[in-house]
């Protein structure tokens, strides 16, 4: 059995793609938990909070560079708050220096956006210029330098992580690859017989 917390997380991510024009993307059949209906939609109200993944999630998921390079292209849309990469503006190693990774004409226009690093509270888009639209561009702006969070600028740090962001230039082999990055994180922490829950309500424990 899946984690649901997972699966609410992966619904909310294929809604949200459908609605900011991005690609349909195909989920394999046995998304879900075990008695999860195969007739379910997979478009779930945007109003929805997704419950946070868990550490033992996210620290499986990051051990692989090549499947983050991957699922980093979900940040093709939303936004992050300044107080989440504010410090490679103003404080990089420490010394109230600049993380010189950054684009240089970039990271002059965050700081006219985050102007501290207490600043918990302004936010800025992911992707600059496509914001609002799921598709590669995140990639695109990734190799201009302009990746948003250190997590972002450390996938041209390694020689594997670059080839798959060269190889997600091509629109089409973004969204093959994105949906099959789901696939495979949906995958991870499989419950099996009698181990875990179907919860009734997917936010308490039965």
């Amino acid at each position: 059995m899946r984690s649901q917390a997972f699966i609410l997380v992966c619904m909310v991510v294929f809604g949200v793609v459908g609605t900011c024009h991005g690609e349909f993307l195909p989920v394999e059949e046995t998304v879900g938990c075990r008695e999860f209906p195969r007739h379910w939609l997979i478009f779930l109200p945007l109003s929805l909070t997704s419950p946070p993944l868990s550490k033992t999630l996210l620290t499986k998921a990051l051990m692989c560079k090549t499947w983050w390079s991957y699922q980093a292209g979900g940040h093709t849309i939303g936004v992050g708050h300044c107080n989440a990469f504010s410090n490679r503006l103003y404080n990089f190693t420490g010394n109230g220096d600049q993380d010189p990774s950054l684009n240089a004409t970039y990271a002059t226009f965050l700081k006219t956006q985050c102007q501290s690093l207490s600043d918990n509270t302004t936010f800025v888009v992911m992707d600059p210029g496509s914001g609002i639209t799921f598709d590669n561009n995140y990639y695109v702006t990734l190799k201009q330098n302009k990746g948003l969070f250190q997590s972002d600028a450390a996938l041209l740090t390694n020689k594997s992580s670059r080839d798959v962001v060269d190889k997600l230039l091509d629109s089409k082999e973004f969204f093959k690859e994105f949906a099959k990055s789901m696939e495979k994180m949906g995958a991870i922490g499989v419950l099996t017989g009698n181990a875990g829950e179907i919860r009734k309500k997917c936010y308490v424990v039965n």
